[in-house]
């Protein structure tokens, strides 16, 4: 089973009251970090054969791409212009209650396991070939976040123009403040405040590259960028405090 390499956000709607998510699987037109873009109509024979209203409903919302951890039941899987918009009742168990918790504070991003059908090469560029992903057997849609992924906000970045550098600081400022949120929310289980933990450690490490990074763009931008370091180490320092 293929996992998609690059985890999608999305979450479209929530109604915690009737444990519904609302979200998207995946998106089309996307390359990943393998060089596969999924294209319209990818999932409408698997959705047909093994979807929520077909006679063998057969694909898993699950967590972390772990079969052992179902998160809800799908309800509807429909391909729309934008992805695989899935829409999921969450379980009633206690994985299923930290889902809630960290889908209210949009902490999850999401990410589908599936085998290739049917698929094309387009060598247009000989030293970036891409596969457009034509037909797919959907097996599983995952709830992942970005400690237990391979893929972090760090990939590429000593490659990207400070411009981009700097906007990487923002990202991670941002996913701070929800992990914020997420530690004092106080009724949480043991093993999903130590994935927490676990991430604010890989933020540790990027806060840390983004700063060591020189960076050498014009003065207005050197000048922002002086004064954002400071603030994401105080961050960083009370974040860890509270772990």
């Amino acid at each position: 089973m293929q996992h998609q390499s690059r985890p999608y956000a999305g979450l479209k709607d929530i109604d915690a009251t009737g444990r519904t998510v609302q979200f998207y699987g995946s998106a089309f037109g996307n390359e990943d970090s393998d060089g596969d873009i999924i294209l319209p109509g990818a999932f409408t024979k698997t959705i047909q054969e093994n979807g929520p209203n077909s006679r063998q409903p057969r694909i898993k919302h699950l967590l972390q791409h772990n079969t052992r951890q179902i998160l809800g039941k799908f309800t509807d899987l429909v391909e729309d212009p934008k992805g695989l918009l899935c829409t999921s009742v969450i379980a009633n168990t206690k994985d299923g209650d930290d889902a809630l918790a960290l889908y209210a504070l949009d902490l999850f991003e999401h990410s589908v396991g599936f085998r290739t059908i049917k698929s094309q090469w387009d060598e247009t560029d000989p030293q970036n070939p891409v596969r457009h992903l034509l037909e797919l057997q959907l097996w599983e849609v995952s709830s992942v976040t970005w400690g237990a992924n391979a893929e972090t906000p760090l990939v590429g970045i000593k490659s990207m123009d400070p411009h981009a550098r700097l906007s990487g600081v923002d990202a991670l400022n941002e996913r701070m403040d929800k992990l914020f949120k997420a530690l004092r929310t106080g009724n949480l289980q043991d093993s999903t405040y130590q994935a927490l933990e676990a991430e604010a450690l890989s933020l540790q490490t990027a806060y840390k590259g983004l700063i060591s990074l020189p960076l050498t763009p014009e003065k207005p931008v050197q000048t922002t960028s002086q004064q954002a370091e400071p603030s994401s180490e105080k961050a960083l320092t009370s974040f860890l405090q509270l772990i």
